[in-house]
């Protein structure tokens, strides 16, 4: 015990960080648990005690490390640059609320054609593959619209709704940025008429690696918050859409993800620009 309690002591002034000490004060008492004289039932039962202790120490510890190197991974050049598509688009922001079965889902949409098509939830949604029809309300200043809807397309882009009827909930044209547009630093409005419009900070630009690029964005005021059913929600800086937002970080709910604007357009251009038949 003496020279576990030395091996114990020597690594810590090795790496003197303050959230290793419950790990290892857990490990000591573990050791100690197991080594010192006890019956097999009591080593069993403080074995069991101390990994149950350890196990809700440590799962903070990884979430807040996660949480750093996240953020330390905020660049402000993106990995890959896109261009402004030569077209505009219908402002989103609107809510889409519709019912499945017993599940009831709130999606912010992200823009929408003059050929009744629309982007909503800026991510896949579970349970909805294409050739899908079903009807949404699109609510947006206090008044609600009941239409039908086929679902065209659905993956990390958003779902691609194309409506049954001729339907455009806003005069309002917007263009998309394109990366190189995108100011770091400066400030942002997000738009959305289910979580509010507020002012936000873009970050900057975070390479997921395994999925698309995202545009961070922090909110600037603490009354206002990210909440779900504001995925699809546009983002506009001077004038222009810059992302759509996708989701929040687990742990921080200053921060929110962002898909490029550009990329998604890039991505759904060829589907969205059809006409109806």
């Amino acid at each position: 015990m003496l020279l576990l309690g030395a091996a114990l002591c020597i690594s810590f002034m090795l790496d003197p960080t303050p959230d290793r000490l419950p790990f290892l004060a857990l490990l000591t008492a573990v050791s100690g648990t197991v080594i010192l004289p006890r019956s097999r039932a009591e080593r069993r039962v403080g074995v069991l005690i101390c990994c149950a202790l350890l196990f809700f120490s440590i799962g903070p510890m990884i979430g807040n490390r996660f949480l750093e190197e996240t953020v330390a991974r905020i660049t402000e050049e993106p990995a890959q640059h896109w261009a402004a598509p030569n077209a505009q688009v219908r402002l989103g922001g609107q809510q889409i609320s519709f019912q499945e079965d017993r599940d009831y889902y709130i999606l912010t949409a992200c823009y929408w054609l003059d050929n009744s098509k629309a982007l909503v939830a800026a991510h896949r949604v579970k349970g909805f593959p294409s050739g899908t029809i079903f009807p949404i309300q699109v609510i947006t200043k206090g008044q609600v619209e009941e239409l039908s809807a086929e679902v065209l397309a659905n993956d990390n882009n958003g779902v691609v709704l194309g409506l049954a009827t001729e339907f455009l909930p806003t005069s309002d044209l917007y263009p998309i940025a394109a990366t190189s547009e995108i100011v770091v630093g400066r400030e942002a409005e997000i738009i959305s008429s289910y979580g509010g419009c507020f002012p936000v900070i873009v970050k900057g630009f975070l390479d997921m690696v395994s999925q698309q690029e995202k545009v961070v964005i922090e909110r600037i005021n603490d009354t206002d918050n990210f909440i779900g059913g504001m995925s699809g929600s546009p983002v506009v800086q001077n004038g222009k859409i810059i992302g759509f937002m996708s989701g929040t970080l687990k742990g921080e709910k200053n921060l929110a993800f962002c898909n490029i604007a550009a990329e998604v357009y890039a991505n759904t251009a060829d589907l969205m620009n059809e006409c109806n038949p």
